[in-house]
């Protein structure tokens, strides 16, 4: 199969996958995403806990994660891309040469 057909069809999957994420994964529910500073006294460190803990829902970190992926695809498949005009590049020049 072409890779421009495989990469159209992930990306149609990916975003079929986008679709049946935002229907069936409630939006308000959140999911606490932070961090533990172990340092200072009692009291001291409140803001900090407060800078370093991030509120997001379940669906939102779902189609992070699905983005993610989606980025990768787009990223491997440009590469690929490019690698073959390199090499189509290298062969027109042997055949030059």
């Amino acid at each position: 199969m072409e890779q421009r057909k495989k990469f159209y069809i992930a990306l149609a999957i990916y975003a079929a996958l986008g679709l049946a994420i935002w229907l069936t994964i409630d939006n308000t529910t959140p999911v606490f995403v932070g961090a533990f500073v172990p340092f200072g006294g009692k009291g001291t460190t409140e803001w900090l806990d407060e800078l370093l803990q991030v509120r997001v829902t379940l669906r939102q970190l779902t189609l992070t994660i699905l983005g993610a992926f989606a980025a990768l695809t787009l990223l491997h498949w440009t590469l690929d891309q490019i690698k073959a005009r390199r090499q189509q590049r290298e062969e027109l020049e042997e055949f030059k040469g």
